[in-house]
């Protein structure tokens, strides 16, 4: 959203950014890229626990199916289908 409102500014209007708990005036120019930069950045961290998250995921059901665990909700279901 921030980088689309920046992106129909001038690049030399004044812009404010904080780093570090300081806020700095820069110019859109200068604003612009670092936003941009960080943007990506969020975006491979957010890929990359994704792609954790699925493997501890996958790690946590063969660990379930190799000592056949299941849980409360599982069984209750077992249940209720051999009735």
């Amino acid at each position: 959203m921030v980088i689309k409102t920046l992106k129909d500014l001038s690049e030399d209007r004044k812009a404010y950014r904080f780093i570090n708990g300081v806020l700095v005036e820069k110019t859109v120019g200068a604003v612009l890229p670092d936003t941009e930069g960080n943007a990506e950045q969020i975006k491979q961290v957010i890929a990359k626990f994704k792609s954790e998250l699925e493997n501890t995921e996958n790690q946590a059901v063969a660990w379930k199916n190799k000592y056949n665990i299941k849980s409360q909700r599982e069984v209750m279901s077992e249940q209720a289908v051999a009735k």
